[in-house]
């Protein structure tokens, strides 16, 4: 994985002190620091399937695939999400994509020009 943002990408979400803080200008893009990098795992999986053995998380990016399924199944999905995120974690969706109607396990809040949910505690 590249982990390579174009300058909009980062705008949309994070503040000029972050960009700086954690990632490097490589021409048109931007890279993230390898430290950071050491810290991210990434993981591909079926959603459809049940998610077992996966451990805890602290972000999920599901970008663009719950406008795909019907509600049920956008539900059962999130339902998962929540049963795998730390108390606090985040759920990170595509633009097109909100929780409205589909899951009360998570908060909306607003970060830069994005939407972003954090799993509720307690």
């Amino acid at each position: 994985v590249e982990a390579t943002y174009s300058e909009r990408d980062l705008e949309r979400g994070l503040t000029p002190a972050q960009i700086t803080r954690h990632f490097e200008r490589r021409g048109e893009v931007y890279v993230i620091h390898e430290p950071v990098r050491r810290l991210v795992e990434f993981r591909r999986l079926n959603v459809i399937q049940p998610f077992v053995g996966l451990g805890e998380f602290d972000v999920i990016f599901c970008r663009n695939i719950l406008i795909y399924f019907d509600e049920a199944t956008r539900r059962r999905i999130c339902g998962q999400f929540a049963t795998i995120l730390r108390p606090g974690g985040w759920l990170i969706l595509g633009a097109a994509e909100n929780l409205y109607g589909i899951s009360e396990q998570f908060e909306s809040l607003r970060l830069g020009e994005t939407f972003v949910y954090r799993k509720i505690t307690g």
